[in-house]
């Protein structure tokens, strides 16, 4: 997302202690701008979605789904059960409140798995008209669910445990690069090491 295009699916795929968190938010030491200050001087929102209180953004304020519709600026985080993370994602794409927002779906495995249900679907589909960015984060290849893949705009790829063989059939167009892009940043010594693999080929 460095190219300050809009409307971008991406996911970030990357172990525990890889830096995800780091690449999102921003980390002078690690070299990392962070995807939330260019957000924000580009003029846009940006909302952190789990699925509990996360440690890594107590500094983050929080707002309630309720107060979604009065959110005018900045960056907040909300957090939701698993089982009501469609329903909130049904909320956020009846809201004119989201134009011109970066979504950012934290350990989405925990409730987009096997499967993207309807309503983040539709978000997706509906994420050029209202302006918005999303991004989901897994720890692997395998656990993002396969129709993502034929959706997205780009990978950023940190270190991982499983091989992009692990989605080799869906990725169309772009497996040969995420066979390279993986080879690099595995073999790589930096723990943080990340690459973007772009899946518009």
């Amino acid at each position: 997302m460095s190219d300050n295009r809009f409307n971008l699916v991406g996911a970030i795929f990357g172990m525990r202690g890889t830096g995800k968190t780091e690449y999102l938010k921003g980390n002078e030491s690690l070299n990392l701008p962070g995807l939330m200050k260019p957000t924000i001087e580009q003029g846009k929102k940006v909302l952190i979605l789990d699925t509990f209180d996360h440690p890594s953004y107590f500094d983050v304020p929080i707002i309630k789904p309720q107060d979604l519709q009065y959110w005018k600026k900045g960056i907040y985080r909300c957090f939701v059960r698993p089982d009501d993370m469609a329903a909130l994602n049904t909320h956020i794409n009846s809201l004119k409140s989201m134009w011109n927002t970066l979504i950012v779906y934290e350990d989405a495995y925990k409730h987009q798995s096997e499967k993207l249900d309807k309503p983040i679907k539709e978000l997706i589909i509906d994420s050029k008209q209202k302006n918005i960015d999303m991004v989901f984060m897994y720890h692997s290849f395998s656990m993002a669910p396969k129709d993502l893949y034929r959706m997205l705009d780009f990978i950023e790829l940190f270190k991982t445990k499983d091989h992009p063989s692990a989605r080799k059939d869906d990725m169309p167009g772009y497996y040969e690069q995420a066979l390279q892009v993986y080879e690099e940043v595995k073999n790589n010594p930096s723990r943080f090491y990340h690459k973007l693999i772009n899946t518009e080929l």
